[in-house]
């Protein structure tokens, strides 16, 4: 018994702590769409270009700690794979 209502609590502890988060991702996600509105076109065009970078540089490792032995080739058709995947 003592330990069913341990986990309720804890289930109750997790519940409000995962409102609390998605009140404060919510609200950052707000802020963070006041500030892109306020910058200019090229301002964002820059952040979106430096995600990319970003985004490939992070692909590439992984391709490149999860298949160390690729050739050039092989590595670039992976990475294109990989940098594709979500555009449809």
């Amino acid at each position: 018994m003592k330990s069913e209502n341990r986990h309720k609590k804890l289930n109750r502890l997790l519940l409000r702590n995962e409102a609390l988060l998605r009140r404060v991702a919510f609200d950052g996600a707000r802020k963070q769409i006041e500030i892109y509105r306020r910058m200019s076109g090229a301002e964002r065009l820059q952040i979106g270009c430096e995600l990319y970078d970003l985004a490939k540089q992070i692909i590439s490792a992984s391709i490149r700690k999860m298949f160390p032995n690729l050739s050039e080739e092989e590595f670039r058709n992976k990475l294109k794979e990989r940098m594709n995947r979500g555009t449809g």
